[in-house]
């Protein structure tokens, strides 16, 4: 007797699509810089941070935190 193998949804190698969308989403430099800019304003427009700012927006809008 033979018997039929379940159809899978997905590659069984790869996470499902929801976790994959998910991990590859990242945010436009355009939303990062505007992000940035808003944490430049909320120090008071102090210059001399804006790599600071940047990475710290980027990892908020990865994170989700944002």
């Amino acid at each position: 007797m033979i018997t039929a193998k379940p159809k899978l949804s997905h590659n069984p190698t790869t996470p499902p699509p929801s976790r994959t969308a998910a991990a590859t989403k990242r945010p436009t430099n355009e939303q990062i810089a505007a992000r940035a800019y808003e944490l430049f304003v909320a120090r008071g427009r102090r210059h001399g941070h804006h790599e600071e700012d940047w990475f710290q927006a980027e990892q908020e809008l990865r994170s989700g935190l944002n």
